[in-house]
């Protein structure tokens, strides 16, 4: 209900949105004893059925995905037993071709019984937006292919969000609205060494000799309006939310007024983000 993440999409080409009728033809059903994965849709409402949910302006999907769960060991467990019983009783070496195939021979026959790891993924349209409470690009390639009728792509800007936030921190400052947290990840564009802040004034010493030594901010802690703290990356995703009690006060308990209190303030923080850097780019 609150999200902790949130990736943002542009909506470029949408027929419209989606029903219940669209999202039947992938409707999610667990993976079949030999499958490893699958992913389909699921209702956002576990107290309804409809693979939809309306809530104006908003409407929500759901996406479930589960995987085979095989721990390396428990395989590599069975097949050494396997190849200790050749040996033994055979009196002869197992080479690797056969150890091979014993291997795909175990696992074929230990994947019906694998335990499963589900997840979701929670999205919603809002005007010309898609927004994925995730921060995986790997789950946004799983849904966006099996919503019919709409094309979107990631937002950019006209400036680089990297460069505009290691300004930020150069001088000390946030843009109108916000305000430096305690966290910040900082990347030499040379040879990709990191430097991760945790809990420290981004307007220390410190800092700025990494920003003298040639590192640009990659993602950087921000809180907006006293109301939400979140990390922002330089592809504009925010990752490790954390609604501030004022907020979830407003929302009262009711599931209906906290998804448009989010999406309200998402929309929010996102758009004072693109302004800060420089608008949409073309």
């Amino acid at each position: 209900m609150w999200p902790r993440n949130a990736m943002f999409y542009q909506i470029t080409e949408q027929k419209a949105l989606p029903t219940h009728e669209d999202l039947m033809s992938f409707q999610f059903t667990p993976p079949a004893s030999l499958e490893w994965t699958r992913s389909g849709w699921v209702p956002p409402q576990v107290s309804d059925d409809s693979l939809v949910y309306p809530l104006a302006p908003l409407t929500y999907l759901t996406l479930r995905t589960e995987d085979k769960v095989l721990p390396a060991n428990v395989v590599n467990r069975h097949v050494a037993a396997y190849v200790h019983e050749i040996e033994t009783e055979e009196k002869r070496s197992v080479g690797r071709k056969e150890r091979l195939s014993i291997k795909e021979r175990i696992i074929d026959d230990l994947l019906p019984r694998a335990f499963t790891r589900a997840r979701n993924v929670n999205a919603y349209f809002h005007g010309s937006r898609l927004v994925l409470d995730t921060v995986v690009t790997s789950h946004t390639e799983a849904l966006l292919p099996h919503v019919r009728g709409v094309l979107a792509r990631p937002p950019r800007c006209v400036a680089q969000p990297s460069l505009m936030m290691t300004a930020w921190l150069a001088d000390g400052t946030a843009p109108d609205g916000f305000k430096l947290a305690d966290s910040a990840v900082l990347e030499s564009p040379s040879d990709g060494a990191k430097v991760k802040l945790s809990g420290v004034d981004l307007t220390c010493e410190e800092v700025r000799n990494h920003i003298a030594a040639g590192k640009q901010v990659t993602e950087l802690g921000l809180t907006y309006a006293d109301r939400v703290r979140f990390v922002v990356t330089d592809d504009l995703r925010l990752k490790r939310i954390e609604w501030l009690d004022v907020l979830q006060e407003e929302a009262a308990g009711d599931h209906d007024a906290t998804r448009l209190i989010v999406a309200d303030q998402l929309q929010q923080i996102f758009d004072a983000l693109v302004a800060a850097f420089g608008g949409y780019a073309e």
